[in-house]
């Protein structure tokens, strides 16, 4: 069920949806549940659909970190593939003596390589504290996006 279908399943007026897609924004941008339902029910809302508004914003927006958590761990985990791999085989080349260039291309190369295998590492810790911590990600989800 989308966000639509949840509010209209509380049967709220027309002022009363306003003020729900108003609490759903300050969820969104980063205000604590409790601020927003003492919010909504300042402005008339009921303590029982003042709850649901606040839940149903809070799990939203706890999706949508958990799906740009998972995002970063994907992208770390290919990224710390591709650089660990990289810089192993070009140390390996240097190991077996079969290289074709100077010792400082594959010097350059183990050293790119190690920086991109540490922005992986990053990139999957990153993604797994967003996975991992859903809505307790302090923040906007727009500012949680890189």
């Amino acid at each position: 069920m989308d966000i639509d279908e949840e509010f209209a399943a509380l049967r709220l007026s027309s002022a009363q949806q306003t003020l729900a897609w108003e609490a759903r924004a300050k969820i969104t941008w980063g205000d604590r549940g409790d601020e927003v339902q003492t919010w909504l029910i300042d402005h008339g809302i009921d303590r029982d659909s003042a709850e649901w508004i606040v839940a149903i914003a809070v799990s939203e927006r706890a999706t949508a970190i958990r799906v740009k958590g998972l995002r970063d761990l994907v992208l770390g985990l290919l990224a710390g593939a591709g650089g660990a791999a990289v810089g192993l085989g070009a140390v390996m080349l240097v190991n077996l003596g079969l290289f074709a260039v100077p010792i400082r291309g594959l010097a350059g190369l183990v050293a790119i390589s190690f920086l991109v295998f540490m922005y992986g590492a990053h990139r999957t810790w990153r993604g797994l504290a967003r996975l991992l911590g859903g809505a307790r990600v302090q923040g906007a989800v727009s500012d949680v996006e890189d």
